[in-house]
């Protein structure tokens, strides 16, 4: 086993509580599927370090201020009604 892989494993072993913390994307641009990737990414090693019987904790953040949201309001409205 690698060095690297022996000490994750010690890390992971003295472990119990982990906080996910998730970023809503910033819609400065067009927004696509990779957006979502790391929330998925995130929400899947989640899922599996549950399973493994760690207690994680899931926080996401809103971005609510400024024209970021007016940009994304406008995008949504020209995708839902065009």
């Amino acid at each position: 086993m690698s060095r690297a892989r022996i000490l994750a494993s010690q890390i992971l072993a003295r472990v119990q509580r982990f906080r996910w913390n998730t970023f809503p994307p910033i819609p400065v641009g067009p927004l696509h599927v990779g957006h979502g990737r790391w929330a998925a990414l995130g929400d899947s090693l989640c899922r599996v370090f549950e399973h493994a019987g760690y207690d994680v904790e899931r926080e996401y953040y809103i971005n609510d201020h400024g024209s970021q949201m007016d940009v994304l309001a406008l995008q949504s409205q020209s995708a839902i009604f065009s």
